[in-house]
């Protein structure tokens, strides 16, 4: 008992440590330009209401993107629309920042249960792949940017959770089941999936991959499929109203068009190149040979299922990474992708290494292969001999990203170039000037910051300094370089 206490002290405060940081620079970050942009449309479309709600979703629908619950949800819950004041945008910081670590922590776990360990272990894991997964890169545009919660963490959370609820209703036996219950579970689960379908279609991607992979499960195990089957129609027709958007085709003029061949060969060159930066760039091949050497013991008995085959988790996994990345690198016509979709391919990558590597550990349980204290011992040396002459040679310790929070609230930088933008911001809201410029100091324009600033532009004419003018009562605004 006392061993366990010690153990979950020592979980406790490793979290902390790593995810306090992380959510004081969160606090800091600022409205940037989509949110202002949200607030335009609303202004102009006769004020907030449902009825707006629903008219900002059909225009956009058929003019930009698809997105049409990313696009209600982050009008209804905007800060700038609902109260406009820094409060409030602190407020749905931290909401955004709480439900990330709930959910994604929750999925992890769910990842966890088709292997035979602790549920302590198990909630040592979930912890390391949650902070594994905020240090792939700082999570600028889906932690730090509301929209970009709005439009990609939201829905994949909440297509995880109506994955797990049908995989829970196939799992039970059929005499302890409660049909009604049930029916209202399939429902929800799917409302889910519709939600899910309607963010990014990088998130509508992933979630019809996993589901699939559901549904393939359901048919080889001879489950009640037909549930399975009844949610993978939810997502993919869903996904494919999403597709549809005539607004993605107006969009997709601004960008290269670029063959089917190129398009899967931008994937690859992408993912490979973001797996490499993690392998060389990053203290996660570490970490991973650490946890696998952990994941050995922790594993009680092997479960001898072909779904927990090293191959087939591998294939998988792959499969589910270049699938969701195809449809962003294809329809921008290019080998990379923006911050928030690096971001949604790092959680790819962090979860199904950690998947991997348990199936890993559970085929040495199957065959009863126990490594010995000596070469527990030896690995582990060889492990801090290249953590100590290869890792700390080759990467700057101060790039992790809870180091740069760390860094950046002891100094003061990121109060600061977060206070900066936001009394730029408070000047637009409270001056009179019909024709309003302000200005800016260039290091704060210049300056590299972790959190990014308030995207008003030189430009009065940008489509940002436009929206900002409309909401706030101004002709023009623009700021100017000092």
């Amino acid at each position: 008992m006392k061993k366990i206490r010690f153990g979950n002290c020592i979980a406790v405060i490793t979290a902390l440590l790593f995810l306090l940081p992380y959510m004081g620079v969160i606090f800091y970050t600022l409205p940037r330009n989509d949110e202002f942009a949200c607030a335009y449309g609303i202004v102009n479309q006769g004020g907030y209401s449902l009825l707006t709600l629903c008219r900002r979703v059909a225009n956009d629908y058929m003019v930009w993107e698809g997105n049409y619950s990313g696009i209600f949800i982050y009008s209804m819950l905007n800060p700038i629309v609902i109260g406009n004041s820094d409060s409030t945008v602190y407020f749905m910081n931290i909401i955004c920042f709480i439900g990330f670590v709930i959910g994604w922590t929750y999925i992890i776990y769910r990842c966890l249960s088709f292997f035979d360990i602790d549920k302590k272990y198990k909630n040592y894991l979930s912890l390391a792949g949650l902070i594994l997964s905020m240090n792939c890169r700082f999570m600028r545009e889906t932690l730090g940017w509301y929209t970009g919660y709005m439009y990609y963490t939201l829905q994949l959370l909440l297509g995880c959770l109506g994955l797990f609820m049908v995989y829970d209703l196939i799992s039970k036996k059929a005499d302890s089941r409660n049909k009604k219950k049930e029916v209202a579970i399939i429902v929800a689960a799917c409302l889910f999936e519709v939600i899910g379908a309607g963010g990014t279609l990088h998130v509508s991607a992933i979630l019809c991959w996993i589901i699939l992979l559901l549904l393939i499960w359901a048919v080889y195990r001879k489950k009640e499929w037909i549930k399975a089957a009844i949610l993978f129609a939810s997502i993919f027709i869903s996904t494919i109203v999403n597709v549809a958007a005539p607004g993605h085709r107006v969009r997709k003029d601004g960008y290269a068009s670029v063959s089917l061949v190129k398009g899967v060969a931008y994937t690859v060159v992408c993912v490979y190149k973001e797996i490499r930066r993690i392998c060389t760039q990053t203290y996660l091949p570490y970490v991973f040979l650490i946890m696998f050497i952990l994941m050995i013991f922790i594993i009680r008995e092997g479960r001898n299922i072909i779904e927990l085959n090293p191959f087939m988790t591998a294939f998988a996994g792959i499969a589910c990474i270049l699938g969701s990345t195809f449809p962003v690198c294809y329809g921008y016509g290019r080998a990379y992708m923006a911050s928030r979709g690096m971001e949604m391919l790092d959680l790819m990558i962090v979860i199904w290494s950690m998947i991997f590597l348990l199936s890993v550990a559970n085929t040495f349980a199957i065959k009863k292969i126990r490594p010995s204290a000596d070469s527990v011992m030896t690995v582990a040396i060889m492990g801090i001999f290249l953590f100590c002459t290869v890792a700390i040679g080759n990467i700057e310790v101060s790039d992790i990203p809870t180091v740069q929070c760390i860094s950046g609230l002891a100094n003061g930088s990121i109060k600061d170039y977060s206070d900066y933008w936001r009394n730029v911001l408070h000047q637009v809201e409270n001056s009179d000037d019909r024709d309003l410029v302000i200005d800016v100091d260039s290091e704060y324009l210049d300056r590299e910051c972790i959190i990014d600033r308030v995207m008003i532009q030189e430009d009065p004419t940008d489509w940002v300094n436009t929206s900002m003018a409309t909401v706030y009562g101004h002709d023009t605004v623009r700021i100017r370089r000092k």
